[in-house]
């Protein structure tokens, strides 16, 4: 047999993973016994946004937290309350509300729900937004993981449902464990996660329209982490009488380097 030919040139280089393609779904925060992460209050406003037909009404969070989606709406002029399994301290919230089990609210009691669902594992998420369809007259609204979107036992969930718009939140949301939070313990930054909103209309029919969502740059700045400016070479101008102006440490490095393998 002949032998194979020689592979010429430089040897491809294994694609690396992404640093966060495999351990996204793995938090580093401690583990919320109730799954109660708090979203950045920037995007209930997104959402709220998003929806201009969504012009007043009433809103019921049912898993509300320290409240920041009724807050949210309520600037907007909405008629939005809250509910809750746990009592948060928050004043617009109904407590000791289990939203997991049918009829924890009555039907068609409110026009809007939205909210950051309890996820555990994705069966929180699902049993919640078929009770909130049965609570709203008009729509509801969930805040949840992008691979929420994509799994084989769900298709058939979905596509039985109305949604009606999927939101890419393209900045990534901070959302660590409300008991922390709460505590003083954690403060939130740099979101490892993406997340979007899923909406869902009564009488929507064919497939949801999609697109992406951004808060705005005031909003990004003040996100970012403040950092110390860094040096900037000196670079003086020459004069006749400065033997050794116009060199930084940079020229007089190259000029050295250049000398000695000169020599």
């Amino acid at each position: 047999m002949p032998n194979k030919p020689k592979r010429r040139g430089r040897p491809k280089k294994r694609l690396k993973q992404a640093a966060n393609s495999m351990n996204r779904h793995r938090t580093t925060w401690v583990k919320s016994p109730h799954d109660w992460y708090v979203e950045e209050a920037w995007c209930s406003d997104l959402l709220i946004d998003a929806v201009p037909h969504w012009a007043g009404g009433t809103v019921l969070d049912p898993s509300c937290g320290s409240g920041l989606v009724v807050e949210a709406f309520r600037r907007r002029g909405f008629d939005a309350i809250g509910s809750d399994l746990i009592d948060r301290g928050y004043e617009h919230c109904w407590p000791g509300v289990d939203f997991s089990l049918p009829g924890a609210w009555p039907p068609g009691s409110v026009d809007y729900v939205a909210s950051n669902f309890p996820y555990y594992s994705g069966a929180g998420t699902r049993q919640f937004t078929l009770n909130a369809l049965a609570v709203a007259r008009k729509g509801v609204a969930i805040l949840a993981p992008v691979p929420f979107l994509a799994s084989q036992e769900r298709y058939a969930w979905f596509k039985g449902l109305p949604a009606s718009l999927i939101l890419i939140m393209s900045a990534r949301p901070s959302m660590p464990p409300g008991e922390l939070l709460q505590a003083g313990r954690v403060k939130q930054h740099g979101g490892k996660e993406d997340y979007c909103w899923i909406v869902f209309e009564h009488g929507h029919q064919g497939r949801p329209q999609f697109d992406w969502i951004m808060p705005s740059e005031e909003v990004l700045q003040a996100r970012r982490p403040h950092r110390r400016p860094r040096p900037a070479l000196l670079i003086s101008t020459p004069g006749p009488t400065d033997p050794f102006s116009g060199f930084s440490p940079l020229h007089v490095l190259r000029q050295y380097v250049t000398e000695v393998f000169a020599a």
